[in-house]
């Protein structure tokens, strides 16, 4: 599944601090089928030296289809186990 952005996200910081700015993906686990195409599935969050700097949802873009009855045992078991 591809996951992204629903538009462009600017950042604007001082000359200098690029380096100083750290982002991090927060999925939401387990994902699962069937997600819509637009629907939220995690959260970018970026800081800065450390102090939380801004957040951007994270949406699924291409929607996905509940597998059949073979791959949904399957998927069952492994969550079962984790």
């Amino acid at each position: 599944m591809k996951a992204g952005f629903t538009g462009d996200y600017y950042v604007t910081l001082p000359k200098g601090y690029r380096e100083r700015l750290k982002a991090s993906l927060e999925s939401q686990q387990p994902l699962l089928a069937p997600v819509s195409a637009g629907a939220r599935v995690g959260t970018m969050k970026l800081t800065l030296d450390g102090k939380p700097y801004g957040e951007v949802p994270v949406v699924a873009l291409e929607s996905v289809a509940p597998g059949n009855i073979f791959a949904r045992g399957w998927d069952t078991l492994r969550l079962l186990f984790k």
